[in-house]
């Protein structure tokens, strides 16, 4: 890649962060768009293995589900479970590295005879690894038709780019959903307590759980969002019936009830008292070894029910395979005493997505596992009102500040400008708002080399009471696990609460007369970057929900330090662009100046050389005389070209440097030009008498009737046709013309042309060609050369507000590039 090349994915990148963070209503299928457009694509998928994959047998066990995709036909369904053993998008997992397959009919891995390829025409993939922040593997895939372009490494290499960003995007748009749906659900709740009054003895739950089932189904786009109550909440009963729903078919049916029955799905959770998530009812069949491993007990017996069900919900054919069968049910816990090993009160469920992700993870579950708390501390709180009330309030104060966070971070990231500090800054001060009672609060990253975690930053109560006492605050080694509390949350991703009374930990001896420690991971998943210590003091306990919201915003530091590292590499990738740059232009600039006195230098000397002949031979001498000029005026030439070569680097340097080529215009005279396309003709003469080829300047064509002369920069010009001319000789066949003329477009523009017949451009190369450094496959094997000219030669029309403009070969093979200028009305 070049560095024009370079600079640009960087600002598309940044363009894709831009997009993906500040709009509100960014998908993950947006994101994929803009993927495949970019790399020029029918489409692009993002995959993730399933949870009980096993990439080490062999051959792979498990199987790839779709994350999401977009497709330029606007279809949701193509391939969303694909077996391990299978796949190209499985081997470049596997195998860590890119997969590039330009033909899918007989190359291994993808079904060959799958319908949406064949209605398509898709042929081609381009596939590369990524690894998500619970680091778990997957894909990104991007697909092109059979008439398009073959996918190169090119491909591979941006793609790989993009993908090094994608996880942390799509974590963050997730994180965005999910935020907003706690907050809609706070404020259901909220509404409810302002209607019917904290002390009302019978809420209206119906309403509640509706509002909430439709936040919970929009939020995950679900066919079924419900949930189930015990018909007594004293558990006198163990059937529940259906308090709220999304489905159609279940609002119906009001008296509906659910027995708890430990072999079936929703009664396994509820007699168990336990999560269940199923990825995909529809191959139960096909895990069901793994699932009963982990759900002992259960029982299914409807995936063919459940995929006809499916198909007719989506509106798809009885032949075409149904997203994913996902299914999700999460007790709700209530806060009442129950006897152990007795069913929950209630369950919220959730089934199979209708958009991309078609089918719930383990994120999700724990997001709802959340809002079931939600569910179970709003219930609890028309028991206990007031605490009720500072818990909304702390709550309140998470989103808003989580709100104000993000902003910052949009703000800064705009202009790539993402400082740790400041994010660490807010951070804490966002605990101390949300998490009552909590006001020593610190921040310790791993420090890789020094291996050890350190203290980053302080809230301001604690930084005041560190700096007045005098207080250590020691590191901690990595290599003491046993002994720190810090480094084990470091190490395991488990958030540890701890009594101060009966801990000798050092983290305790830092701040006196703290009773209470929690310390959760900042990072996300195994991608962990260190801890965040809540402390509090006196008689003040940690309220229910304060690991949570601790644990939320460990993973907030975690997301928005991740981009702090993605935006401080791609400054120092700008850096060091700019370097390498302003290196080439010193080199230019200096290699220059050091070419244009010598030439001078020898031009005289010629000039000098010929005069000196001519007085010696005298007029007697004639023909001796005009053969020696002969011979002399191609030195003469090739020094004349070297000075255009050195005035062309003078301007690399300058470009390089960030100047803009300023055209000092004068009004071009036919016969002054003329001369000097004749000039330069006979200097190329010379350069190319080894291939036998002819220049010829058409002179009749500078007195076309309707040509306009217009106001041009003499010295550039010169520059220009001298690139055109020098291109058409490097490139021509031997023993052709090349002719250059003047003319007349059909919309009244002057040109000038040079033409040849020679090896030419394909149609779709006409674009590139104007590319810095860019050179045809065959130019390549043609001639030596850097890619500059042409792009110079357009940078220097643009000066001109003028166009470089190639014409597509005609039938006899001619290539031809024109100058084409813009007639001022002024001139004529």
């Amino acid at each position: 890649m070049t560095d024009s090349s370079d600079t640009n994915l960087t600002d598309n990148l940044s363009e894709l962060v831009n997009i993906c963070l500040s709009d509100p209503d960014s998908t993950v299928v947006g994101m994929l768009r803009w993927i495949a457009i970019r790399l020029d694509s029918f489409g692009c998928g993002l995959w993730e293995i399933t949870e009980n994959s096993d990439l080490s047998s062999d051959p792979p066990s498990g199987y790839l589900l779709t994350v999401g995709a977009y497709w330029q036909s606007g279809e949701l369904f193509a391939m969303d479970d694909v077996p391990l053993s299978n796949s190209p998008s499985a081997q470049s997992i596997i195998e860590k590295r890119p997969v590039i397959c330009n033909d899918l009919a007989s190359e291994g891995g993808a079904k060959k005879d799958h319908p949406f390829w064949e209605k398509h025409g898709i042929n081609k993939c381009c596939i590369v690894p990524i690894t998500y922040p619970d680091n778990r593997w997957g894909a990104l895939d991007v697909y092109r038709e059979g008439s398009k372009d073959d996918f190169a490494q090119f491909d591979a290499d941006v793609l790989l780019t993009i993908a090094a960003i994608v996880p942390a995007l799509y974590l963050s748009m997730r994180e965005r959903k999910l935020l907003g749906m706690h907050h809609a659900i706070e404020a259901t709740l909220r509404n409810a307590e302002t209607q019917f009054g904290l002390e009302s003895p019978f809420p209206n739950f119906e309403g509640v759980f509706q509002d909430i089932c439709q936040i919970v189904g929009k939020a995950f786009d679900t066919v079924e969002t419900s949930i189930f109550t015990a018909d007594d909440v004293e558990l006198s009963e163990v059937t529940y019936k259906c308090e709220a729903t999304t489905h159609e078919e279940l609002g119906h049916l009001s008296e509906y009830r659910l027995p708890v029955d430990e072999g079936r799905l929703t009664g396994w959770a509820l007699a168990n008292r336990k999560p269940l998530l199923i990825q995909d009812l529809g191959n139960f069949q096909r895990d069901r070894d793994q699932i009963l491993a982990r759900y002992p007990g259960l029982k299914y017996a409807s995936e063919e029910s459940d995929k006809q069900r499916a198909r007719t919900l989506l509106g798809l054919a009885l032949d075409q395979d149904p997203p994913p069968l996902s299914f999700l049910v999460i007790p709700i816990f209530v806060g009442f005493h129950y006897a152990k090993g007795e069913p929950a009160p209630a369950a919220l469920r959730c089934y199979m997505g209708k958009s991309a992700p078609f089918y719930f993870s383990e994120r999700e579950a724990e997001q709802l596992e959340v809002v079931a708390l939600q569910i179970g501390k709003w219930w609890e709180g028309w028991r206990t009102s007031h605490q009720l009330l500072g818990e909304n309030k702390y709550l309140d104060q998470l989103v808003k500040d989580l709100e104000r966070l993000n902003t910052i971070v949009l703000k800064e990231i705009t202009v790539r400008n993402l400082e740790r500090e400041e994010i660490i800054e807010n951070a804490l001060e966002l605990s101390a708002h949300c998490i009552p009672g909590a006001k020593l609060n610190s921040v310790r990253l791993c420090y890789e080399k020094e291996h050890c975690l350190r203290y980053e930053a302080l809230s301001p109560q604690a930084f005041t009471e560190y700096k007045s006492h005098g207080l250590n605050l020691p590191d901690s080694s990595l290599d003491d696990a046993h002994e720190l509390a810090g480094v084990e949350v470091f190490r395991t991703g488990k958030s540890l609460e701890i009594d101060a009374k009966n801990s000798c930990a050092r983290n305790v001896a830092i701040f006196k007369d703290v009773t209470f420690i929690l310390i959760v991971p900042i990072g996300v998943g195994s991608d962990r970057q260190g801890v965040l210590d809540i402390r509090w003091r006196g008689k003040k306990k940690p309220t229910s929900f304060a690991k949570q919201t601790a644990e939320l915003i460990g993973q907030q530091i975690g997301i928005f330090l991740k981009l702090s590292d993605l935006v401080e590499q791609e400054r120092e990738n700008l850096i060091e662009t700019k370097r390498r740059q302003k290196q080439e232009a010193n080199a230019n600039e200096d290699l220059a100046h050091q070419l244009r006195n010598p030439i001078a230098e020898a031009g005289i000397r010629v000039d000098q050389l010929r005069e000196w002949t001519s007085s010696v031979l005298g007029s007697d001498n004639k023909e001796e005389s005009i053969d020696l000029s002969k011979k002399v005026d191609p030195i003469r030439g090739l020094l004349r070209r070297a000075d255009r070569v050195a005035q062309q680097m003078k301007q690399l340097s300058e470009i390089a440097y960030g100047k803009a080529i300023v055209a000092k215009k004068q009004l071009l005279e036919p016969g002054k030009i003329t001369k000097k396309l004749i000039e330069l003709a006979d200097d190329a003469q010379c350069l190319y008498e080894y291939k036998r080829l002819s220049f010829y300047v058409n002179r009749e064509s500078f007195n076309h009737e309707n040509l306009k002369w217009v106001s041009v920069d003499f010295a550039l010009l010169e520059q220009m046709i001298s690139n055109l001319i020098d291109n058409a000789g490097k490139y021509s066949l031997t023993a052709t013309t090349i002719v250059i003329s003047a003319g007349v477009s059909q919309t009244g523009k002057s040109y000038l042309a040079v033409s040849n017949n020679g090896i030419g451009f394909a149609k779709e190369e006409i674009s590139q060609c104007i590319d810095r450094h860019w050179r045809s496959p065959r130019a390549r094997l043609f001639e030596e050369g850097q890619g500059i000219g042409l792009w110079l030669v357009n940078r220097i029309m643009e000066a001109h507000d003028g166009e470089l403009l190639i014409i597509d070969p005609n039938s006899e093979g001619l290539t031809e590039v024109r100058l084409v200028f813009t007639v001022n009305p002024n001139e004529s």
